[in-house]
């Protein structure tokens, strides 16, 4: 099936679908596999072909349908305002200033990337390596999700512009839409020197990007009839480049905590397969 054909059958899909459409995980699934598969490129052996010898464990955990059950948001200006600099570090230093039930609607997403590197670390120091595996795909996952801007903002969804649902037409739907023309890259996977601090900034990093999405939808929405297929072709024209370029960010994130972890857990032999 050639690309236009694919693209006009998922704009159907997606026209079909746009009104009261269900919350999705961010990037969607096949986002998130490929910030996995490109994590993995970016990695050097041993690592590398740990991981590639397991990709198929790898995948179907990194799949989990149970993911797309919980959410996984962390709106900075909920608890910091901007720049951001006293947003807590961690869930032990939130819960001082904030209840559960404000960290539950405001979102822990960073606190549960903290968590999920350490648990990596842990595995990684144990030599289970199919709890290793498990880890993986949780940091993984979680650092795609604190890298989609409308995830980092209690305005992420189009509030500001009274266009609802933005969150998942920009990170979920685009790429449905234009997988064909999405272009996620890998890079070298490097050591992180003060992994906490790193996993902190990532949140910050995305917000940057959410008013500029947002004016973006807004702008394409102008002159056309709904949120049809000239109105995502307008979105992707403009942020097409911005999401492959996030994507990449996250898979190089992702193999630099996978590889920071090996390193500090003491570099452990892996099992042949």
């Amino acid at each position: 099936m050639g690309t236009t054909r694919r693209r006009m059958l998922a704009l159907t899909a997606f026209t079909a679908l746009a009104v009261g459409a269900v919350p999705a995980l961010s990037w969607g699934p096949e986002g998130h596999r490929e910030i996995g598969e490109k994590a993995i490129d970016s990695l050097r052996d041993p690592l590398k072909e740990f991981f590639e010898d397991r990709e198929e464990t790898f995948y179907e955990l990194l799949d989990d349908p149970a993911r797309s059950r919980n959410t996984a948001h962390f709106y900075l200006e909920r608890y910091d305002e901007f720049p951001f600099w006293d947003v807590p570090a961690t869930r032990e230093l939130a819960l001082r200033r904030f209840s559960e039930e404000e960290i539950q609607e405001n979102g822990d997403a960073l606190w549960r990337l903290h968590e999920a590197y350490d648990a990596l670390v842990d595995a990684f120091a144990e030599a289970d390596f199919e709890l290793v595996l498990e880890r993986a795909s949780d940091v993984a996952w979680l650092v795609g999700e604190v890298g989609v801007p409308p995830n980092i903002s209690a305005a992420g969804d189009g509030q500001a512009t009274e266009q609802d649902g933005l969150a998942r037409r920009f990170d979920t739907q685009l790429i449905e839409i234009f997988a064909d023309e999405m272009r996620v890259r890998d890079s070298a996977a490097v050591y992180i020197d003060r992994p906490h601090e790193f996993i902190r900034s990532l949140p910050l990093k995305a917000h940057i990007w959410v008013d500029n999405i947002s004016f973006t939808d807004a702008m394409s929405r102008r002159g056309v009839a709904g949120y049809d297929r000239f109105y995502m072709d307008g979105m992707w024209n403009e942020l097409g480049g911005l999401i492959g370029a996030l994507m990449t960010d996250a898979a190089g994130d992702t193999a630099s905590l996978w590889y920071t972890a090996w390193v500090a857990a003491g570099r452990p032999e892996f099992p042949e397969t």
